[in-house]
């Protein structure tokens, strides 16, 4: 038994000396692995608990150059980027770096089937039912599918997207009433008329985005058929890292049930006759119209359909929650916010006209762009199609996958200064250039740049406004904290163990 464990340790003291010692010299040329404990396994577990964190260590590991460097991850090998020329040049390069892979695992593990992606990848999209709409798309090249061709006709500025925007925000300009708000958020109140009431901003932002883009994609008629529609999608949204993970039963029946719940719902909406779902926007009625002329089974339009509704709104909410617990925290900045949109905020304005107002507002947009820059942790998978060289010079073997770490380039030191960590309200006020830093890449970039970036900003921008137009605003609890672990990767950070920003809310205009 001795000889059995003391042959262990010595076959593995033998494997890392070998692995991450004698194998470096012998290749001194190919990127640098981050040594590990447990052959095979490797940083499988440090991954899944904390992407950032350990993606951090290893590039202070190799002396904080940002120089790619490689972590092994159940056996395969992931090519970790963290420098921003070699993410730019990545995220511009479409022919050697190929994204099909994780958007054919998401389709799939939303339920969409491997029939219906074999029967879509690499076929034209057919005309949509009203050709006249279509605005130009310049990226139209690089989609491949037809639900990614119509959601960037969507959420792309134009006709079609100015009339989703236009019932998303009247949906939410409804729902930020005073008398109309939404009871569950309200933790205190002497009734509807009390002049003083205790909110959580956390379930008022998150009930309210998702409930007015829930309108604005299907129409009123979802929350008729299915009024726990949003509430179910919470609790799915809640749980997404371990969805996303495939992390096995029992630890995900909560998330599967829910998600389970979403594709019976929209699959309710999908049966009842097109002219009971009035108030569809134009994705829905093309996309469906599209796939079912394909002979795309309804369990794959579904599929489908509960991936689009989850990537319209899990990051909106969070960073409507964000943007305003960062602004109501700080009376000074608060005031300064307030005076500014004050001028446009007028009953007679049209909601789509306010938010093209709110873009010229130079304060509000310069704190939305640091809120964006902290609280974002997007991550993308590349696979190299050949042989080829980083923009730095570093070999990638033909097959690599490779992992662009944005939030990595959103707190350089070398770009925001040794403040980077830190907000700073005035940080893009007085430097616009940052916008157009290679660092700067919270919608992500180049061909794949994020089509619900518009949506989102006018969703939270308009939210924001309202609320401290509305309301007199107090913040009651301490500043929320960002976890950094738990949703890292997926896109907007959460709160961490459940904390919240508690408002004194009392009427101080129409609202």
């Amino acid at each position: 038994m001795i000889l059995l464990a003391a042959a262990i340790v010595g076959s593995w003291i033998a494997w890392r000396i070998w692995r991450f010692t004698i194998l470096p010299i012998l290749k001194p040329n190919e990127v640098k692995e981050l040594p590990y404990w447990i052959p095979f396994l490797g940083h499988a577990i440090a991954l899944y608990r904390d992407i950032d964190g350990t993606v951090s260590y290893g590039r202070e590991y190799f002396g904080n150059t940002r120089e790619t460097f490689s972590l092994t991850v159940a056996g395969q090998k992931i090519y970790i980027m963290t420098s921003a020329t070699n993410v730019s040049a990545i995220l511009n390069n479409s022919q050697t770096f190929d994204n099909s892979k994780p958007k054919k695992f998401l389709m799939r593990r939303f339920g969409v089937s491997k029939e219906a992606l074999k029967t879509l990848y690499g076929q034209a999209l057919t005309s949509p039912p009203d050709e006249k709409t279509l605005e130009s798309n310049p990226l139209s090249r690089h989609i491949t599918t037809p639900s990614e061709r119509l959601l960037n006709q969507q959420l792309n500025p134009g006709k079609i997207y100015n009339d989703f925007e236009a019932v998303c925000l009247s949906a939410l300009e409804e729902r930020l009433r005073w008398d109309t708000m939404y009871p569950k958020a309200v933790l205190s109140s002497n009734g509807t008329k009390s002049a003083e009431r205790t909110v959580s901003l956390f379930k008022l932002a998150r009930q309210t985005l998702v409930e007015s883009t829930t309108i604005a994609l299907f129409g009123p008629v979802m929350l008729k058929i299915c009024p726990d529609f949003v509430d179910n999608y919470l609790q799915f949204d809640d749980n997404i890292q371990m969805f996303l993970q495939k992390v096995p039963s029992p630890w995900t029946s909560t998330v599967e049930a829910s998600v389970q719940r979403l594709h019976k719902s929209i699959g309710s909406y999908f049966e009842l006759p097109k002219e009971k779902r009035s108030g569809a926007a134009w994705l829905v009625t093309s996309l469906e119209t599209d796939l079912r002329t394909r002979g795309i089974q309804t369990r794959d339009i579904v599929g489908w359909f509960v991936m689009i509704y989850w990537g319209m709104n899990t990051n909106n909410w969070r960073l409507g929650f964000w943007l305003s617990a960062y602004v109501v925290h700080d009376q000074k900045l608060l005031a300064t916010v307030r005076e500014e949109i004050t001028p446009f905020m007028q009953d007679s304005t049209p909601l789509s006209s306010l938010n093209g107002h709110l873009k010229r507002c130079k304060h509000l947009n310069s704190v939305f762009n640091e809120v964006l820059r902290l609280v974002d942790s997007p991550i993308s998978i590349r696979e190299s199609t050949c042989a080829q060289t980083s923009a730095l010079g570093e070999p990638l073997p033909a097959g690599a996958t490779v992992m662009l770490v944005n939030r990595q380039l959103l707190l350089d030191e070398n770009t925001w200064g040794p403040d980077a960590k830190t907000f700073n309200h005035e940080r893009f006020l007085h430097n616009e250039g940052l916008l157009r830093s290679k660092s700067f890449t919270p919608f992500g970039g180049g061909h794949l740049l994020c089509p619900g970036r518009f949506m989102a900003k006018a969703e939270v921008m308009v939210f924001l406004a309202l609320l401290i137009h509305r309301f007199d605003i107090i913040a009651t609890s301490s500043f929320p904290r960002l976890d950094t672990k738990s949703g890292a990767g997926v896109g907007i950070l959460g709160v961490k163990d459940d904390d919240d920003s508690v408002l004194l809310l009392s009427r101080r205009a129409k609202g």
